[in-house]
């Protein structure tokens, strides 16, 4: 089995480095790498201390958002090449077909993913895991998004200044769970400009973590995760079946604009009141999806060959019918086939 010593993440850090943060430094020489638009995908060479990845010579590299690498990039690299798929997909949820015009988008856009030299693919959620195989695309399995526990975890803050936070950007759907809120409470939003820990003195200045969807569909964003690490009470719109999380229990589920603004009321006349639920989801994700957990398994799985390598059949790939459907009303019938199939 492959010793693993030198580990590099790549990637966007305002979104990837939550899930790794410095929480692998005891167990690893690890480093992180950013990877920066380009023309010809993303381009990554130095890490954020000056090491070139050629100079470092990672035994694993871990790369999120795959779609967006190239092969010349790829193949000067010795060890393991992982990628972590980390967007929202398509989904079947209870024989139902959920997505839009960005799910779809995103997935197409993957696919490029299987020209590419990696040797692992995992997905960050299994409810799509259905729907990719339906498409051709067969990844080497899951990985749930971790969180760095070390550094994501409560405040010991008591006097909250505000009593809603959410940091992502605004899109129509949000803004109208949003507006009667904003008019309301004290409802901080941040749409851009933070890298990760930089929300966490944000987040311990709030009662509520809300986590609403970018579009109407439900979908696991690690914002969850990284909300309920932090110690924050979630309120969230419906997220995909998994085991670790349910409604009720560690976190508390919305379904309507309506539906957040009364639920968020309720909390904020009684915070302590939901004190039970904001724990369950601090213990849960600080138990089974800390970093030190989930990427010391993953790295052990890869160097001993207990994972598949990933395939792709692209004849398969139909997704005409979906992009027609999420544009236009009354063509639910070019579905037929897919949820028949799925059944």
């Amino acid at each position: 089995m492959t010793k693993i010593e030198r580990v590099a993440f790549i990637g966007q850090l305002e979104y990837n480095l939550p899930f790794f943060e410095s929480d692998l430094s005891e167990q690893f020489d690890a480093k992180v790498f950013h990877a920066r638009a380009s023309n010809a995908g993303f381009a990554f060479s130095t890490s954020e201390d000056g090491i070139h990845i050629d100079e470092f010579k990672p035994d694993i590299s871990v790369f999120f958002r795959p779609e967006f690498f190239r092969n010349e990039a790829l193949d000067r690299l010795g060890g393991i090449k992982i990628a972590i798929s980390t967007e929202p997909f398509p989904k079947f949820i209870n024989g139902k077909l959920f997505f839009s015009k960005d799910s779809i988008s995103r997935f197409k856009r993957f696919l490029a993913a299987s020209e590419l030299n990696f040797d692992y693919i995992l997905h960050y959620d299994e409810s799509s895991l259905s729907f990719m195989r339906m498409m051709g695309a067969h990844v080497s399995g899951i990985l749930p998004l971790p969180v760095a526990t070390g550094t994501w975890k409560p405040s010991t803050r008591s006097s909250p200044r505000w009593e809603i936070a959410f940091l992502g950007r605004s899109t129509e759907h949000r803004e109208r769970h949003f507006g009667l809120l904003k008019r309301d409470l004290r409802f901080l939003h941040i749409a851009h400009g933070l890298t990760g820990a930089e929300a966490l003195p944000y987040y311990h200045s709030s009662i509520i973590g809300l986590n609403i969807h970018a579009e109407n569909e439900p979908s696991w964003t690690p914002r969850l995760q990284q909300l309920m690490s932090s110690g924050l009470l979630v309120v969230s719109e419906p997220i995909p079946p998994n085991t670790f999380f349910r409604p009720g229990e560690h976190f508390i589920e919305v379904k309507s604009p309506q539906d957040t603004y009364e639920v968020c009321r309720a909390i904020t006349s009684e915070p302590s009141r939901y004190d039970h639920i904001r724990v369950a989801g601090m213990v849960e994700t600080q138990k089974n999806l800390s970093a030190k957990v989930i990427w010391p398994d993953l790295f052990q799985k890869c160097a001993s060959g207990k994972l598949t390598r990933p395939r792709f059949d692209l004849s398969l790939a139909r997704l005409e019918p979906l992009e027609v459907c999420a544009e236009f009303n009354g063509f639910d019938h070019l579905l037929e086939r897919l949820v028949q199939g799925h059944a």
